[in-house]
């Protein structure tokens, strides 16, 4: 085809026609222009092509990571809503001066129990730390992944001045003005029912000792720690709600991204 050209050229170059080569020669450069844009055309589809189906494995990613953070969050809120519901028992059997009541024990264990959530950091985090967060083309699954992390943050917050105040104000405490050893059996059984499958080493050793339990509930220090935890409870389980929701939304935008 480049020689075809070039004996155009020759022949008009020879014949004299100055103007009809001039002619040729525009047309010639057109051609060339139009072969140029359209490899450019080419690239710039195939490159795009390319970046899509980059965008797809990471959305792929990020759907793996977001479910198990649900999953793991949405755990960790219904321990926060169970040691909310287990406080608040406690607070009616003392309003009840019911001393006896069997379930005063375990209630006891709930509060020196905590829990926080930790979220798994993968492909959400290479890609802001990479700069590669535009690879993803829906703006709002942008700003929702850029948000989480002060999302998880506020959860982290909370639970730390929860797990703080048990450890510092809770548990000294419990420990001057409680038989520790009672809670053993409860606190094994609160471990169970997370799944965890245990030993024969943390079965308990010393039987389960009388407590006067009205001395213990009408102290005005012992129903402000619980009232406290109560509260730090429930803070923690407004940032999850909050957390979960914005979770949720990630999902959501993740799955109408997905090709099938």
């Amino acid at each position: 085809m480049i020689n075809y050209f070039r004996k155009i050229r020759h022949n008009l170059i020879q014949k004299n026609k100055t103007s009809k080569y001039l002619k040729y020669a525009i047309g010639e450069i057109i051609l060339v222009v139009i072969g140029i844009l359209i490899a450019l055309q080419i690239n710039t589809w195939n490159q795009n092509r390319l970046e899509r189906l980059n965008e797809q494995k990471i959305i792929k990613d990020l759907k793996v990571e977001f479910e198990a953070n649900y999953k793991d969050l949405n755990k960790t809120l219904k321990q926060h809503q169970i040691g909310i519901e287990e406080l608040r028992e406690f607070q009616i059997i003392t309003k009840s001066k019911d001393y006896h009541n069997p379930k005063l024990n375990s209630l006891m264990n709930s509060l020196l129990k905590w829990f926080s959530f930790t979220d798994r950091p993968g492909a959400s985090n290479n890609l802001i730390s990479a700069g590669n967060l535009n690879i993803i083309q829906n703006k709002d699954l942008r700003d929702l992944i850029t948000q989480w992390s002060g999302n998880v943050n506020d959860v982290a917050d909370d639970e730390l001045f929860l797990a703080n105040f048990t450890r510092e104000t809770v548990l000294p405490f419990i420990t001057k003005n409680y038989t520790i050893s009672n809670l053993e059996s409860e606190n094994n059984k609160m471990l169970e029912s997370l799944g965890l499958k245990l030993d024969t080493i943390a079965l308990p050793i010393f039987e389960t000792k009388p407590i006067n339990w009205e001395i213990l509930v009408e102290n005005q220090e012992f129903q402000s720690i619980v009232s406290l935890k109560k509260m730090y409870e429930y803070h923690c389980v407004l940032e999850c709600k909050i957390t979960l929701g914005a979770c949720n939304n990630i999902i959501t935008l993740i799955n109408s991204e997905l090709n099938d």
